[in-house]
């Protein structure tokens, strides 16, 4: 039975990141792996846990901290509409 349907699987990319406590750095290389991502067509991409920042002690961890809805996220959310890209 043939079919005149072709079905094309989805690319997906995996991001490989080490954090740090810079939140702006680690953006800059996330953004620069999601467009790469992006441009060899791929639809999704993943990130790692921890891929907005690293902290080196508790107290930095809750300094550094943001609500979902923060300045950061609203970055992420931003590449991923100029890229066409799910994160």
């Amino acid at each position: 039975m043939s079919s005149s349907t072709s079905w094309e699987l989805p690319l997906v990319a995996v991001c490989q990141v080490t954090s740090t406590p810079n939140k702006q750095e680690n953006f800059k290389t996330c953004a620069e792996l999601v467009q790469e991502a992006a441009r060899l067509g791929a639809c999704l991409a993943f990130l790692p846990e921890a891929f907005d920042f690293i902290a080196r002690n508790p107290a930095e961890t809750l300094l550094l901290s943001e609500p979902l809805n923060g300045d950061l996220l609203g970055q992420y959310s931003q590449l991923a509409r100029e890229c066409g890209i799910w994160l």
